[in-house]
């Protein structure tokens, strides 16, 4: 293509570009993944959800294949026992619901029914949900159910194609489409952040611009031999362990390729068949426990247990490969963990007991059983777009300290940047105001804006002129890169060192509000470590029932 040429398309892109700055206004929800206070005043990690009247705190997860709000509940559906509390009740199941305590809930249904197509046993009310300092949608239905399964405990946002989440949030037009984006972060180890979820969006600073893929949603019956509900189907091509010295020991041969399902609430990195699991064994020197416990019955549900001075064999990564085209990595802290426990009041601390490798073993369940979960998205990030009927996945940059939120407005077809905090596109306003007069006169007022319009042509032709120069290289670059979302690079310098997502003296948990809450002001603002050794006070720690 001619010089001519691309000069001209890049011309015609900025009468585009023009048109899109007039029309673009997207809206998007920025959520922190991050231990939550609950009302047995452990800290559980989740999405902060309030519930209710007075409000209920909850650490909840997101579920890519349901489209309804499901929280467990009430209180006397918790199996307790002597050795499982209602204190680890709560946090097992990331805090409680009880319609019945709240002065806000509006039975919708006198029976536990299953709504179509989720076919989740709950009771329905309409209630009001604070999504955080600035988001509430009232009469908004959610189920009350008792009926999670183990390897998912917790109370869970339906983020699904019919998402009632994301239909309610357009509807009042907090949102302006049906997406979101996802990194779970890390919990434990030496690499300890905040996760990220964003209704309406992805957060720019975590999606790698150039190592991602983008494919099509599938409905399940599209594909029956991978029963996948999430609608988000793809081929893992490698499995890779990588020595400290740079040496590599192929889990996969060359033609291999295992078919998975994204399930981003599954406790584990990948879910795969048992040859992989005993070739993970084989090349690693690790050894599954002499006791026979060869799999997690905690938090971590499934994942497999090892000897505990097993981990020192292997203090190398754990490479997945997606496609033949986006490698994603796991460093060895990220890879094998000491999985923290509950107390019987509720509070996790660490099990040195146990070693767990987090991968889940199929067994004899089958490849059509495959998954990547959770766990995946401490090194990878989501972008899901119902709208499009699209997903990406991309390599997470780990190294961001701050956001830079994307917001997608699908009814002008354009994605642009969100201030941090706000809910539209909308730049700050200035802060900047005449001291000097209070009534100015209309020769000040006519100077004024004559100033103002000399100085709004030279900024216009200065970002012609920008946009024509970034025009020219997009042209040029895309020539060379794989399909995908490409996110804008920059070369300004990095932001100051921030809590992620969260400007300095924003609490990343909810805001007090004139709503009663079961905590006290400010109760989450303190940080309890979890100790580096077993309370002195006599404490039992439980599996999941």
């Amino acid at each position: 293509m001619s010089l001519q040429k691309i000069v001209a398309g890049a011309i015609a892109s900025f009468c585009l570009l023009r048109v899109d700055a007039a029309e673009c206004s997207p809206k998007a929800i920025s959520l922190p993944i991050k231990r939550n206070v609950l009302s047995n005043r452990a800290e559980i990690r989740g999405i902060p959800l309030a519930v209710g009247t007075p409000a209920r705190n909850l650490a909840v997860t997101i579920n890519a294949s349901s489209n309804d709000t499901y929280l467990w509940g009430p209180e006397s559906s918790c199996p307790v026992t002597k050795d499982f509390t209602i204190e680890t009740c709560v946090s097992t199941y990331g805090g409680i619901y009880d319609p019945k305590a709240s002065n806000t809930s509006v039975s919708t249904s006198s029976d536990s029914i299953r709504h179509f197509p989720d076919g989740i046993l709950a009771s329905w009310a309409q209630e009001t949900v604070t999504l955080d300092n600035a988001t509430e949608l009232s009469s908004f239905e959610i189920g009350s159910t008792s009926s999670f399964n183990e390897w998912v405990p917790q109370s869970k946002i339906g983020v699904g194609r019919s998402s009632t989440m994301l239909q309610a949030l357009n509807k009042e037009n907090k949102l302006t489409s049906k997406s979101y984006g996802y990194f779970q972060g890390t919990d434990f180890g030496n690499e300890t952040r905040e996760g990220s979820f964003i209704l309406g969006g992805y957060d720019a600073n975590l999606l790698d611009p150039v190592n991602n893929i983008t494919l099509p949603t599938a409905l399940e019956f599209q594909n029956p031999a991978v029963p996948c509900k999430e609608g988000m189907v793809l081929n893992v091509t490698g499995l890779d362990l990588t020595w400290p010295d740079g040496n590599v020991d192929k889990l996969m041969q060359d033609s291999e390729t295992l078919t998975v399902c994204v399930v981003p609430d599954w406790p584990s990195i990948i879910s795969f068949p048992e040859k992989y699991w005993n070739r993970t064994l084989d090349k690693t020197g690790y050894k599954p426990r002499s006791d026979g416990t060869a799999f997690s019955g905690g938090l971590y549900f499934h994942t497999q247990l090892i000897e505990k001075d097993s981990p020192g064999n292997f203090t190398g990564t754990f490479t997945i490969t997606l496609e033949n085209k986006l490698s994603v990595t796991f460093s060895n802290d990220q890879f094998v963990m000491v999985e923290p426990k509950i107390r019987d009041d509720g509070i996790l601390v660490p099990a040195p007991e146990f070693a767990n490798v987090l991968v889940e073993n199929l067994h004899d369940r089958g490849d059509e059983d495959a998954k990547l979960g959770a766990l995946f998205f401490a090194a990878a990030y989501l972008m899901v777009d119902h709208d499009k009927g699209e997903f990406t996945i991309a390599k997470a940059n780990t190294e961001a300290d701050s956001q830079k939120i994307m917001g997608i407005d699908t009814p002008n077809n354009c994605v642009a940047e969100l201030q941090e905090g706000s809910l539209t596109s909308s730049p700050p306003k200035s802060s900047t105001t005449n001291t000097n007069k209070s009534n100015p006169t209309d020769e000040d007022q006519s100077t004024s804006l004559t100033r103002g319009a000399i100085a709004g042509i030279a900024l216009g032709g200065v970002v012609f002129v920008s946009l024509i120069a970034g025009a020219v290289f997009f042209f040029w670059r895309r020539k060379r890169s794989a399909a995908g979302y490409e996110v804008p690079r920059t070369d300004s310098p990095p932001p100051e060192k921030v809590t992620y997502g969260y400007a300095e003296g924003r609490p990343s948990e909810m805001q007090d509000n004139d709503r009663p809450s079961e905590m006290p002001l400010h109760e989450w603002d303190h940080v309890v470590e979890l100790p580096g050794v077993a309370s002195t006070s006599e404490r039992r720690t439980h599996e999941l029932p």
